[in-house]
């Protein structure tokens, strides 16, 4: 197990080992999984300046903070490698970003890693579930390993965009609580949200299920990319409201639970996209 630890060098003062950084194929890889996770273009030097002025501006504090949570997330791994041996990756990228993307799986050469952004993690290490958060991440590398059509390089019309995504976050949602048995709330929200908070976002998911489904229908008939639905679907848009967040979670999990009723956490991860789009189509079909 390789751990590829960029943050090391991009906390050193001498620059050349800071540009060594933002020059390694492993984050040219990072910032384009950066476009594809946020929908946007950008600038990457203006990012990577964003970023150095992120690590100037940490006080000494925040940098011991940072290295302890290094070393959380690195233990954990190890764990969960020793423990699940139906998993091989070859290694973790742990480096500072943004924190605009806590974590997620990566293809370098061809070989399967994951990375996590410890600026990001390290601002809510104590609200995560770090056993459910990092396997969850830790099965997006798995699943790309084995089925590159679902990388997000590989998310090319705008039903994919929707679809492989929601794909993808439901097999890692789905299998970190069968393979885990943490509870259900941390298993969707890894942390973030109680209980009481996971009841009522998964009712309101089932309840704009309808909704969600006419607006992907109308979307992909377009094929133009829904960019407000696209968030409400991935990401947290509104921090006093999380619960109207996130919702391909819920969909995804729910769309993997149906087919594991009769394929194993191995058939799924190797099916290809046009076999599980037609359960996505009825999933939300049932209910427009």
């Amino acid at each position: 197990m390789e751990f590829i630890n960029s943050y090391i060098n991009q906390l050193e003062k001498d620059s050349e080992k800071r540009e060594e950084v933002y020059q390694s194929k492993y984050f040219k890889e990072y910032n384009y999984l950066y476009d594809c996770i946020n929908g946007v273009v950008t600038n990457k030097q203006d990012t990577q300046n964003s970023i150095e002025k992120t690590i100037e501006e940490m006080h000494a504090k925040d940098v011991q903070k940072m290295l302890s949570c290094a070393n959380i997330i690195k233990q954990e791994i190890q764990e969960i490698m020793n423990r699940q041996c139906d998993f091989s990756i070859k290694g973790a990228i742990l480096l500072l970003s943004d924190g605009s993307i806590d974590g997620h799986g990566i293809l370098v050469d061809g070989e399967a890693y994951v990375f996590f952004d410890l600026n990001a993690i390290t601002r809510g290490i104590d609200k995560y579930n770090i056993k459910a958060f990092v396997f969850h991440e830790i099965i997006h590398a798995v699943h790309y390993g084995r089925n590159i059509e679902f990388y997000l390089k590989n998310h090319i019309t705008t039903e994919e965009h929707y679809f492989k995504r929601m794909i993808c976050e439901g097999i890692a949602t789905y299998f970190t609580g069968k393979k885990t048995a943490e509870p259900a709330e941390d298993v969707y929200w890894l942390g973030y949200l109680n209980k009481s908070e996971v009841n009522i976002w998964t009712n309101k998911c089932e309840v704009m299920r309808k909704e969600i489904g006419g607006k992907l229908a109308e979307s992909i008939e377009k094929n133009v990319l829904d960019m407000d639905l696209y968030s409400k679907l991935f990401s947290v848009i509104n921090m006093n409201d999380m619960t109207s967040s996130r919702m391909a979670y819920y969909y995804g999990s729910k769309i993997i639970e149906e087919l594991s009723t009769n394929h194993s956490f191995e058939e799924i991860l190797q099916k290809n996209y046009l076999e599980i789009r037609k359960i996505v189509w009825n999933y939300f079909c049932a209910t427009v």
